[in-house]
């Protein structure tokens, strides 16, 4: 028996009573039934809501969702378990029941917007849009509305206004600046005052502009509008997008922007790291492995030759680099620095040496650009029994923001035979 009935059959009752019995006993009898019967919907309401909300599964949110007649939420729950499965009938059925929802509660934002989503998808774009509108006007400040408003406007090309939204997404949300800064770039074809005037010219979208320029090697521009944003608004620049750019800027060899970057931002742990320094010249900290992607000694992996700090033999301070090949090795570690240089400047990169090696090659030490490539300039480091002082000059390509020392054997793999011992301390870059 439905509740309809149920009612029926509780009026044809009471009719009877109040005609054999006493009004008083009629009107008792007939409350208590009423109770009793608002009891019953109760529990069946709460265990079929119970049983929507917390389902993982179309069809036990279903059966939930008969049980609590019109509850929005229950729709809600179900139409978003039918959307998941992507079949084409769940799909349908999906709409139906975002429809119920936004009927049951027609002031909720939250079933406005997915029923735009849901109607979209459906292909009713006229409807779609009726039914965003709605949410912005229930809910004109919430990020996700305004962003999906704005992304359904653009795909039907209806940028001005699209952007408009998008923009207010933004301000709602500062996380979305880098999404809306990816797709006003792709729109405008990276034309940068035009994406300006799209979506505003807040600290963070720039932020988010010079990401992508980045990304498309435009590394000039990126460093230009990155120089005009504050020391403030950089400190506030999320970790995640802070560390892209400065992972895109060591990639496109812009070694000293990915410093300044870095320095500006909070990603440095270091204070040795500066534009135009050699970190850890002296060798009074520990060294690096292969892949520590800073601005100090990098080792090659392996076993031959060994390297290491040693104290027994220095320059100056506590400890130098010992790079020790024993009797007899044919191994190769290069041993690299980045550095962040001025481009079109003089440097002179001094350092000391002693050598015990004896071997058919050469130990080198190579600038090169960066990124590798022919090197700008060096030098053979020949046998030495005390230290040695060793300079080279260079001008740093015009177009170029980095360098890269590399101490290396240049034996040729095939026919190497090394011995013996070789030292370096205190190197030092200086602009001449």
């Amino acid at each position: 028996m439905n509740e309809r009935s149920f009612l029926k059959s509780l009026i044809v009752h009471i009719r009877n009573l109040q005609l054999t019995g006493s009004p008083a006993r009629a009107i008792l009898i007939a409350g208590c039934v009423l109770s009793v019967f608002l009891c019953l919907l109760t529990v069946k309401w709460s265990f079929g809501y119970v049983n929507a909300v917390q389902a993982e599964e179309p069809e036990v949110a279903e059966f939930g969702m008969q049980l609590a007649g019109r509850d929005p939420y229950a729709h809600f729950k179900l139409a978003s378990l039918l959307e998941k499965t992507l079949l084409a009938g769940d799909q349908v059925k999906a709409l139906h029941h975002f429809e119920a929802a936004a009927a049951f509660s027609p002031d909720h934002y939250g079933y406005w917007l997915a029923l735009g989503r849901a109607r979209e998808q459906a292909g009713d774009s006229e409807g779609a849009e009726r039914a965003l509108r709605r949410a912005a006007d229930l809910a004109p400040f919430y990020s996700r509305v305004r962003w999906a408003l704005g992304n359904l406007l653009l795909r039907q090309g209806r940028s001005p206004e699209a952007f408009a939204n998008i923009g207010m997404a933004v301000a709602a949300d500062p996380a979305l600046a880098a999404p809306a800064a990816a797709t006003a770039f792709r729109i405008f074809g990276g034309d940068i005052q035009k994406i300006s005037e799209a979506i505003g010219d807040e600290p963070l979208i720039r932020i988010a502009v010079v990401v992508q320029l980045v990304n498309a090697k435009r590394l000039a521009e990126a460093r230009a509008i990155w120089r005009r944003i504050t020391a403030e608004d950089k400190r506030a620049v999320q970790p995640d997008i802070a560390k892209a750019l400065y992972a895109k800027l060591i990639e496109g060899g812009k070694y000293a922007s990915a410093i300044e970057v870095a320095a500006e931002t909070g990603l440095f742990t270091d204070a040795d790291a500066a534009i135009g320094t050699i970190s850890n010249g002296e060798f009074e900290s520990a060294l690096a492995a292969e892949n520590a992607h800073t601005f100090t000694w990098s080792i090659a992996d392996g076993t031959q030759p060994r390297i290491g700090l040693n104290e027994s033999q220095k320059h100056g301070g506590n400890y130098s680099l010992l790079i020790s090949y024993g009797p007899r090795g044919n191994g190769s570690r290069p041993i690299i620095q980045k550095v962040g240089v001025e481009g079109g400047t003089a440097y002179v990169l001094r350092f000391f040496y002693r050598s015990e090696l004896n071997n058919t090659g050469a130990f080198r030490c190579d600038i090169l650009p960066a990124g590798g490539g022919e090197p700008i300039t060096g030098v053979v480091l020949p046998p030495a029994a005390e230290w040695t002082e060793m300079q080279l000059d260079l001008v740093v390509p015009a177009d170029s923001e980095g360098i890269e020392i590399k101490l290396f054997n240049a034996c040729p793999p095939a026919n190497c035979s090394v011995s013996g011992s070789i030292w370096l301390d205190d190197f030092t870059l200086s602009k001449r």
